[in-house]
């Protein structure tokens, strides 16, 4: 594969008023280390230009995934605010539908995105949003839990309290059904949920601690 420079980054950002030109096209960008001679600011604003494309978020979500695959490969320890923002700028535009694209099952780039962009008290409102976004597809039955569960894994994984918020919210009927879906996954598999440092769980439960004690201890196995 050929490797982009800066002038190519900004030139391909330019033509995204092309409307003419495929979006799908741009996923080639995330193939190999094409963009690893790219600077951030650069790749960030071409970024969120695919990510603004109608059908683009889950092609910005591999473009950037991979490019922070290769850095870590190459044991970059470099955390770049302007990669972060073009991932917080994407993963906002994810409602879980068709629009979305590819983002279940095999796809593990996003993972990288949600752990590098969303850590930290920065990534919590965007965190919540993506989550909300998630248990509102889960509850119309749009989305299975299954196929997007390594998502909500990477999720828990750097805001966890966050998730948990909007998974079982204060007394409601949706939590409980919330509750249900984990359940039924954990016949089979792990739960999200068991990746919780203990202390954060019982944090979390003693903020409300009748109606979240019985919700966490339904979907958190205690042997782990």
């Amino acid at each position: 594969s050929v490797e982009l420079d800066e002038r190519d980054a900004v030139r391909l950002t330019k033509s995204m008023s092309v409307t003419s030109i495929p979006v799908e096209q741009f996923r080639r960008l995330a193939y190999g280390k094409v963009t690893d001679a790219v600077s951030a600011a650069p790749l960030g604003n071409l970024v969120k230009s695919i990510a603004d494309k109608s059908g683009g978020v889950d092609v910005a979500i591999d473009v950037l995934g991979m490019r922070i695959f290769s850095d870590g490969q190459e044991k970059k320890k470099e955390v770049y605010p302007e990669l972060i923002d073009a991932g917080r700028h994407t993963l906002a535009k994810v409602k879980f539908d068709r629009e979305d694209g590819n983002l279940s099952d095999g796809n593990y780039l996003i993972n990288g995105v949600v752990q590098y962009c969303l850590a930290g008290e920065g990534g919590v409102d965007i965190t919540r949003k993506l989550a909300r976004a998630f248990f509102t597809a889960l509850s119309s039955h749009r989305v299975s839990i299954y196929k997007y569960s390594h998502i909500l894994e990477a999720m828990v994984v750097v805001q966890p309290e966050a998730v948990l918020d909007e998974a079982f919210k204060e007394d409601s009927r949706a939590a409980y059904r919330t509750a249900q879906y984990f359940q039924q996954m954990m016949d089979d598999k792990k739960s999200p949920f068991d990746e919780i440092p203990t202390e954060t769980l019982i944090n979390w439960c003693d903020k409300a601690p009748e109606h979240r004690y019985p919700i966490m201890a339904s979907v958190v196995r205690l042997f782990k």
